[in-house]
């Protein structure tokens, strides 16, 4: 959709951005499989007994404002009713229909990855075989608050790593110190030449 702005009669007009180029697409998915099975390839074997995947993700906003991404169980609520009339109360989430249990899309709003395969079998000509069960979660970023308990005096910290890394490991850092702060910026314990400490 694409929308345009003209003041008065004049050819002074301002073309609005398509909207497709302003608001990012979404992404959502939830599949589940009894089996599957790489076939046409040569020399490859690839299969699984059983296998999940469920995407629930977004393109990013414009200029680094984030990642959008659909909350669908604030989006479709539970039902406390039959409100759609199909005879039966619908949890929360988009109902999709199949020919036999329907498949509800019930992601909250946060981003998550998750891909699992149950005895899964990879063969690679006579060369490459490995089996086993696979299972991967992506989820949302987080930002915590780490207590490092590093001393407050910074010399008294590196003073202390000193005596527990060996020699060659502590000439090195105090090059790069040396190098970047001046060699005043070194600790005592150190018996590089450029540091200049006693």
């Amino acid at each position: 959709m694409a929308g345009k702005y003209q003041r008065g009669h004049g050819a002074d007009a301002a073309h609005l951005p398509d909207i497709a180029e302003v608001i990012p697409g979404f992404r959502s998915l939830k599949v589940t499989a009894d089996g599957a099975e790489l076939v046409g390839v040569d020399s490859l074997e690839l299969s699984t007994r059983a296998a999940s995947a469920q995407v629930n993700d977004g393109a990013p906003w414009p200029n680094d404002l984030g990642v959008p991404v659909i909350d669908w169980q604030a989006s479709f609520p539970a039902e406390e009713t039959d409100a759609d009339g199909d005879g039966k109360i619908d949890p929360a989430g988009l109902e999709l229909p199949t020919v036999s249990t329907p498949v509800y899309i019930d992601f909250d709003g946060t981003i998550v990855t998750r891909h699992r395969c149950i005895d899964a079998h990879l063969q690679l000509a006579e060369f490459v075989h490995v089996s086993g069960n696979f299972a991967f979660v992506k989820g949302p970023s987080i930002t915590v608050d780490v207590q490092t308990n590093f001393p407050s005096d910074a010399v008294t910290l590196l003073e202390t790593v000193s005596e527990l890394v060996p020699t060659p490991i502590m000439e090195f850092m105090a090059e790069e110190l040396a190098g970047q702060d001046g060699p005043d910026r070194c600790w005592k314990t150190c018996r590089h030449p450029r540091c200049r400490l006693v």
